[in-house]
């Protein structure tokens, strides 16, 4: 079968967004060919004002959202196109760009873009569609496109000067700020000694700000948009930034994406840890840096609180000499005391440095069973995978898998022999899965030919897990853009795709099925972004698309991502959710009223004595009866104590250190045109697997017996019996931290009651003095208003 070419689709949604932007300018005037290069436009603002209130109503867009916004003197039209991720928003302004020019004659047209990934996104995306956008659109040839390079200035000065149409793709950061080639004084245009960018003002162009909300409303992008003197601004993105959505005249909402099948339905897989509580766990969550002062740090730490429980929660602001041990009041952290806490030279990343030689890393966790949690997420990647494959490939749909890692090294070996951790992990998991259905083993070659790996190189071909070069190199996505449309044929053994987490927006495949996130902590993308990696509807090998039948099953989608992340379905709903009420608002009447807590609030109350009764014989005779003194001793037996104790240990229960694997689907199936769309969700299915838990070294008889009056012998004595009983030591292996705190609480409750019974008061026959009582007393009250 020939390589894959992907079909132009005529879809009604995008059409839709292609003709509320073309309609905003109706009554425009095509302009005839006369040799001149500028747009123009001559519609005044209440003709366009006129224009935009019936695409509004048209469009079941509010006032709020259609955020009416007339130009200031001199400034462009502010348009706003919200569609969601996925569903196809580039060739949707690339369809725009070119009706614009086959309606009204316009012919210069600038893509400003934040990120060198989509930029090359948007270069394949006009190499793969631009000959079919033509024919839909009359021309004998696709608009001439490029990418500006400051090296290449030639082209550049085509584009200004030629009367023909073209479309020039710029970073933001090339003309954004002082310095740039293109704005400076010091390189002039070769026309009445203008800049570059004074030049391209005289085109009036179109502008596409493609993520505008990615850095393209700074101060400094402001002025350098003003200087290109756009006869438009079209703004593209799923979440644009709240206050800069102006003039809104389309939105796909994510209701409406999901309701209309344009996009995958999604199912998260979640390995979710259990019963690690009191483990050597720790994550570097957060640092701060104040002029004059010393960096700090926030950790995720197990916190001891007042009833004994322990807690993991971010720390307040740790700096230099903390110590864990202290600060959490937690003995597991004995010995960890911050030495340093800096930024790497070397990876830019910042790093805490402890006192014992460990070293902590933002984006990772220590203490965790990190190899047993990766085995699971690829075990269940890998499970899906083969259960999609079967169903796909009858069907000529190729079912893709991508991984995201955190480190090159954990997948690349950068010694000879080396195994690395995740490749290797890979390698067993999908044996045994092939094993299982086949009743083979793959062979070496098949392995390999199973894996592709995409990350960036250095300039002295050495791999990097610096987000900043990654963000910069180009290589890296040109060579994910051509091997996309191969990907696509089953014939392509490669089913497996694995690459750095930092270069996740660089992904866009739609036969992407499967997405795993390995971090050793929850990643930092955006949710939204993190499964827009393959929440495209898939396409067959010819590159038609293809769509589920409406009343599809639960289950039987061909169109269904399954997202294996690093955190609980929980945490993962209320990020989603999260983002979805940035981008949409929420309905400040919908929430229930709160009522104003003010806990620890002191009362103060100044009490006066009675001299009056104070002085009477009756008061005196009450008090000499009542403040007697007296002594008093407690006693009790250990042997008791030890005897009542052992039975109450042994029935001691730890949860062990264990992996919650859940499967659940979600949606968002509230009313489409809702200001704050609801994540849904419907459980699919759960199991749990055994972890290996990471505990501190302890003296255990210690630290049961921290909060005992009981001799370390006595302790000893006790804890040996417990455990000649197999079950209690089962409970006392799985999480000894847990245990040492359940039988610290059991011991110190009976010797309370041993010491209660052993209490014995006598009388010394002395009186407290009446003197006692003073004059003004002051008193305080802790009260919680609420």
């Amino acid at each position: 079968m020939p390589a894959t070419s992907f079909q132009l689709e005529s879809l009604s949604y995008q059409t839709a967004a292609v003709d509320a932007v073309i309609r905003v300018f109706e009554g425009t005037v095509k302009t005839r060919a006369d040799g001149t290069t500028g747009n123009r436009c001559p519609l005044t603002w209440n003709q366009l004002q006129a224009n935009l209130q019936r695409l509004a109503h048209q469009h079941r867009i509010s006032d709020e959202r259609l955020n009416l916004s007339p130009p200031a003197q001199g400034q462009p039209l502010d348009l706003c196109v919200e569609m969601e991720t996925g569903t196809g928003k580039t060739l949707v302004y690339l369809r725009t760009l070119y009706r614009l020019h086959t309606a009204y004659g316009w012919n210069k047209f600038i893509i400003v873009v934040p990120t060198v990934a989509i930029r090359a996104g948007v270069m394949g995306t006009l190499a793969d569609f631009g000959q079919q956008l033509a024919q839909q659109n009359g021309l004998n040839y696709p608009i001439p496109a490029f990418e500006y390079d400051s090296g290449r200035l030639p082209q550049l000065k085509t584009f200004i000067d030629s009367p023909e149409p073209a479309i020039m793709v710029i970073n933001s950061q090339a003309f954004v700020g002082q310095g740039r080639v293109i704005s400076s004084d010091e390189n002039e245009a070769p026309l009445d000694g203008l800049t570059w960018l004074q030049a391209l003002a005289r085109c009036r162009p179109v502008v596409v700000m493609d993520e505008p909300q990615m850095g393209m409303d700074t101060d400094a992008a402001r002025k350098a948009f003003d200087d290109m003197k756009p006869l438009a601004k079209l703004r593209y993105s799923a979440t644009h930034a709240r206050g800069q959505a102006h003039n809104c005249v389309y939105r796909l909402t994510p209701a409406q994406a999901y309701e209309q099948g344009l996009v995958k339905k999604i199912e998260v897989l979640t390995i979710d840890t259990q019963g690690g509580a009191g483990t050597l766990q720790l994550e570097l969550a957060e640092t701060q840096v104040r002029a004059g002062q010393l960096p700090k740090a926030k950790l995720k730490l197990w916190f001891r609180n007042a009833a004994g429980e322990l807690k993991y929660k971010p720390s307040a602001w740790l700096s230099v000499q903390t110590d864990l041990a202290s600060v959490t009041d937690n003995r597991n952290y004995s010995g960890w005391r911050i030495d340093h806490i800096d930024k790497s030279l070397d990876t830019g990343q910042w790093q805490v440095r402890f006192a014992n030689g460990q070293t902590l890393v933002q984006g990772q966790a220590m203490g965790q069973d990190k190899e047993g949690l990766f085995r699971l997420q690829m075990r269940w990647l890998i499970h899906r995978h083969f259960e999609k494959k079967a169903r796909l490939a009858p069907l000529g749909i190729k079912c893709l898998s991508l991984v995201f890692i955190d480190k090159v090294s954990n997948y690349l070996a950068t010694e000879p022999g080396q195994m690395p951790l995740i490749k290797r992990l890979f390698e067993e998991e999908y044996t045994a899965r092939v094993l299982a259905l086949a009743g083979k083993a793959p062979d070496a070659h098949q392995l390999q030919a199973v894996q592709a790996s995409y990350f960036a190189q250095t300039g002295q071909g050495a791999y990097t897990d610096s987000e900043a070069s990654m963000s910069k190199n180009s290589a890296i996505y040109k060579r994910i853009l051509s091997d996309k449309a191969g990907l696509l044929q089953l014939r392509d053994p490669v089913e497996f795709i694995f690459s750095h987490s930092a270069l996740g927006v660089g992904w866009d495949n739609p036969n992407v099925f499967n997405i795993a996130t390995l971090n050793t902590t929850n990643s930092s993308d955006k949710k939204r972004q993190e499964i827009g990696r393959g929440l495209r509807i898939c396409v067959n090998e010819s590159g038609q698309r293809v769509y589920d039948a409406p009343g599809t099953a639960l289950g039987q989608e061909i169109n269904l991502l399954t997202v294996v992340p690093n955190q609980s379905y929980q945490a993962f709903a209320e990020d989603y959710q999260q983002e979805i009420n940035e981008a949409y608002g929420t309905d400040a009447n919908a929430a229930a009223p709160l009522r104003e807590n003010r806990a620890g609030q002191l009362q103060k109350k100044v009490l006066q004595r009675r001299d009056d009764l104070f002085a009477t014989e009756a008061f005196q005779q009450f008090w000499r009866s009542m403040a007697r003194t007296t002594e008093y001793s407690v006693s009790f037996d250990e042997d008791g104590i030890v005897e009542d104790v052992v039975p109450q240990l042994r029935k001691i229960s730890v949860p062990s250190y264990s992996a919650h694997i859940t499967a659940t689907r979600i949606g968002i199936l509230e009313d489409t045109q809702a200001e704050n769309p609801k994540v849904t969700a419907d459980y699919m299915g759960s199991t749990q697997a055994h972890l290996k838990p990471r505990f501190a070294a302890q003296d255990w008889v210690q630290a049961i017996g921290q909060d005992s009056r009981l001799s370390q012998k006595t302790v000893l004595r006790i804890l040996q019996a417990a455990l000649e009983d197999a079950d209690c030591a089962m409970q006392f292996v799985n999480n000894p931290v847990l245990f040492a705190q359940q039988a610290s609480t059991l011991i110190s409750r009976a010797e309370r009651d041993h010491m209660l019974r052993g209490l014995r008061y006598w009388p010394t026959g002395e009186v407290l003095p009446l003197e006692t009582l003073k004059a003004v007393v002051e008193t305080v009250k802790d009260i919680a208003q609420t």
